[in-house]
């Protein structure tokens, strides 16, 4: 209760109207080597805005927002201090509307004004809810406008979702080793594949990524299993629009540890990030982890760090368009409702690959 109290002071004080104007800009988008990422990069959240936004309407130049209101001490979230300076944390709260567990979550490149989130994840019951987000006046989501509707039945869904060009989604669905597209249209699965029977061979898949335009792999899509944590090279051919899983192959690197729940790189250019890295939700572990990638978009061992010391059943993993803002949420919160937590500071993610 006093969290939300907090938020909702926060929110009427910034202005809780859905603004579109942007996010955070700045930091180096440039660099030839596969491996490595640009040194320049997002400062901290609540900085001031410029430059132009993609698809999100145009920045108000020199604007300055304060940063959302920390979770209170016994919440059990633990940002690292070495990444102190350049990020601050937040708790939205539960999404209205959206029963738990929580799963994963998406912002459409051409409709910045709702997130569609996951609801009773890894359940036969699974679906897609559509909830309004609030925006503060620098782009930032703030909190949720009115209730969500749910827009698609989505059996097992789980941890991440990706945005696929021409207005759909590609998602994993959990213990069941499935994948699945759907049309934004549609209000179930154009088509669902058993894993197994394309070579996926351990736990099955709850995280799924697309390699961004910087590496070598660019476009290709991988996913990790819960909890035995091993990294897969997914192959899909697309024919207008309609996407088809080719294969699965092991890509020969160790498992992750933790008890992976979602996965996302980490877009170009944000502060303290020299080189290619996801973020990690690690279920398990109660922790939030960095992992350098190799040209391949595939984790390198020895190379982890730690985002956040503790975190109460961390799960999904998304860059949001407008800002660069990073979203998770939690998976079976002991004694609390699933939440949704953004991160401020980063770069904005690339538009999606086509």
């Amino acid at each position: 209760m006093r969290a939300l109290l907090v938020l909702l002071v926060f929110t009427l004080s910034c202005g809780a109207t859905s603004v579109r104007v942007g996010g955070a800009g700045g930091g180096s988008t440039t660099g030839s080597d596969a491996g490595a990422v640009g040194s320049g990069g997002g400062g901290a959240a609540g900085g001031s805005a410029t430059g132009g936004g993609t698809g999100g309407g145009e920045f108000d130049a020199g604007l300055s927002c304060p940063p959302l209101p920390q979770p209170p001490d016994d919440a059990g979230v633990v940002m690292h201090p070495d990444f102190a300076a350049n990020y601050t944390f937040s708790e939205l709260g539960p999404v209205p509307g959206v029963p738990g567990p929580l799963g994963g979550c998406v912002v459409l490149q051409n409709d910045r004004d709702h997130l569609l989130i996951a609801g009773a994840s890894e359940r036969p019951n699974g679906g897609l809810y559509r909830v309004r987000v609030r925006r503060n006046a620098c782009g930032h989501i703030i909190g949720w406008d009115g209730t969500a509707t749910k827009i698609a039945d989505t059996p097992y869904i789980d941890a991440n979702i990706l945005e696929l060009p021409g207005s759909s989604l590609l998602y994993t669905g959990w213990n069941v080793s499935q994948l699945s597209q759907l049309r934004l249209d549609a209000g179930a699965p154009l088509w669902t594949t058993d894993l197994t029977t394309r070579g996926q061979m351990g736990s099955s898949a709850g995280g799924l990524g697309r390699v961004p335009p910087w590496l070598a792999a660019a476009g290709q899509f991988r996913i990790v299993g819960w909890p035995d944590g091993k990294w897969h090279r997914l192959t899909l051919t697309a024919d207008a629009g309609v996407y088809a899983v080719g294969g699965v192959a092991d890509s020969q690197v160790p498992a992750l540890s933790g008890g992976p729940g979602g996965f996302a790189y980490v877009p170009l250019g944000s502060a303290q990030f020299m080189r290619a890295s996801i973020i990690l939700s690690e279920w398990t572990a109660n922790e939030v982890s960095i992992i350098e990638v190799d040209a391949q978009g595939n984790p390198q061992q020895g190379t982890r760090r730690r985002l956040f010391t503790r975190f109460p059943r961390p799960w999904g993993a998304y860059f949001e368009p407008e800002t660069g803002d990073f979203l998770f949420m939690t998976w079976g919160r002991p004694g609390l409702p699933d939440s949704v937590f953004i991160v401020q500071g980063f770069e904005k993610p690339p538009p999606v690959i086509e």
